[in-house]
């Protein structure tokens, strides 16, 4: 079967998106996420390491506070994912999550740890 190409992104690229809370007919800027895009070779084989990294401004930490982190490991040919692991901090609420993906085998092998607030 062909492996597909990788046109839609590439090392180097960088984004930021402000993250806006509408009160009525206020927006009113609370955050940010950022993405990141950096090449990685591991056993001579060239990836490519997405990250976003999303939070609230620290004026707003005391309403709710935000610290969330994504990563994921692609193949810098065909775009497909290795790893990806994703920590999110929100409030009281924690999550950990990561996939390994085997292709040979044709399965992901998964983590997850999360906590909520009890109430």
């Amino acid at each position: 079967m062909a492996q597909p190409k990788n046109k839609a992104f590439q090392e180097g690229e960088s984004l930021t998106y402000v993250i806006s809370y509408n009160w009525g007919f206020i927006w009113i800027e609370v955050g940010e996420v950022n993405f990141k895009i950096t090449a990685k070779t591991i056993h001579n084989k060239k990836y490519l390491l997405i990250t976003a990294n999303g939070k609230t401004y620290p004026s707003w930490d005391h309403f709710f506070k935000v610290r969330d982190v994504y990563k994921t490991l692609v193949d810098a040919e065909t775009g497909r994912p290795v790893y990806f692991f994703r920590k999110v901090r929100e409030g009281d609420y924690y999550q950990d999550v990561t996939y390994k993906f085997n292709r040979q085998k044709r399965k992901a092998y998964s983590t997850y740890n999360t906590k909520a607030h009890p109430f």
